[in-house]
């Protein structure tokens, strides 16, 4: 669980979508499969499952790592330029 030491509920639909996106896009990164989340105004919940690391190739690390920073990339793009 994580919560913010802001007052009232600084996350709204924007920002939890935001931030479910952000879920997604490192779960993907760091093998791990999200169970459950539940995004409120001023925490979240989430529930992973983690991944053994002996049953990855450094290939497929190599391959996870740049999809990973190729989307961030294209996020900035979108965020800078329209």
């Amino acid at each position: 669980m994580s919560r913010t030491a802001l007052d009232g509920n600084p996350l709204g639909d924007v920002e939890k979508d935001y931030l479910l996106d952000t879920i997604k896009l490192f779960g993907k990164l760091y093998f791990v499969d999200i169970l459950g989340f539940t995004l409120m105004g001023n925490h979240f919940h989430l529930l992973v499952r983690m991944h053994p690391e002996i049953k990855y190739k450094d290939e497929e690390i190599q391959m996870r790592v740049n999809r990973f920073y190729n989307t961030i990339k294209k996020w900035f793009v979108a965020i800078l330029y329209g």
